[in-house]
């Protein structure tokens, strides 16, 4: 997130970006984490496949196939990527 900020300032020159990372440990609890709900679920399935591989699990009979998890889990990192890349080219034609 700082390096983040710290890029829109370089690109932007905007002041208030300034302000937060003068006084970042003031500004960081004021940030919240935003998660797409699919990739939210693919980490929660992610946890409890594992959680079940283990033996700790409790769910065996809801079991989903391994594959169907990796096909979901790429396609949902490859969204992400798109929309970071996306994101990062607005950032970026703001300091031109």
């Amino acid at each position: 997130m700082k390096d983040l900020i710290t890029r829109h300032l370089h690109y932007t020159g905007s002041q208030f970006a300034a302000r937060v990372l003068r006084d970042w440990s003031d500004a960081l609890p004021l940030f919240s984490k935003v998660m797409p709900r699919d990739y939210k679920r693919v980490l929660t399935a992610q946890r409890r496949a594992e959680a079940e591989r283990t033996g700790s699990g409790i769910r065996g009979a809801c079991r989903r196939p391994r594959v169907e998890l990796r096909t979901l889990t790429t396609e949902i990192a490859e969204r992400a990527e798109l929309f970071s890349s996306e994101i990062l080219g607005e950032l970026g034609g703001l300091g031109g």
